[in-house]
């Protein structure tokens, strides 16, 4: 709805103030969903802000609007949309099965191929301190970037020539996790 006035001062012709917009927003229409968007990662509508729960309980770190999966259970998230919204998502069902190793720390690449930029999802938060690596087959480090405090990062293409990378990230000397990547 857009409003403008008018303001008389006695005889005198209107001034008329500056036209604004109002809009109104009815939050309870509002229902944020939950999608799988690679293998175990999930991805909340977007918004603002993030909070995912597991079983109902409060994943301290996972605050990011994507979400590589713990565990099994049921996983929903509390998403505050760009009107100042907040609700939260139908749980969302995740079942692991025969993966020995599922607890160990992962890394996904999001998208697997990619041309300009991609989305490094961990289970762990990257710290300031760990050094995420792009390891040619030929296996010489060709890019290296450190981590942020979060668990996702999106790195630049830059200057990566098209082909097969090892994505690995290393805290303390030691190797935590890696991943392939394909850039186009």
């Amino acid at each position: 709805m857009r409003n403008t006035a008018g303001i008389y001062f006695d005889y005198d012709p209107p001034i008329i103030t500056n036209t604004e917009l109002t809009t109104l927003v009815d939050c309870g229409l509002w229902q944020p969903e939950v999608t799988v968007i690679a293998g175990d990662v999930l991805e909340a509508t977007a918004g603002d802000a993030y909070q995912w729960y597991q079983n109902g309980n409060l994943l301290a770190d996972a605050m990011q609007q994507t979400l590589l999966v713990p565990a099994t259970g049921d996983h929903t998230v509390s998403v505050t949309s760009g009107f100042g919204c907040t609700a939260t998502s139908d749980p969302f069902t995740v079942l692991f099965e025969g993966i020995p190793e599922h607890d160990a720390a992962r890394i996904v690449a999001l998208p697997n191929s990619f041309s300009e930029e991609v989305r490094l999802i961990s289970s762990t938060v990257l710290l300031p301190t760990d050094v995420i690596e792009f390891q040619d087959p030929g296996g010489r480090i060709v890019r290296s970037t450190r981590g942020n405090s979060s668990k996702v990062l999106v790195v630049q293409r830059g200057e990566l020539a098209s082909g097969l990378y090892l994505v690995r990230i290393v805290r303390d000397g030691s190797r935590l996790m890696a991943t392939p990547v394909v850039v186009e």
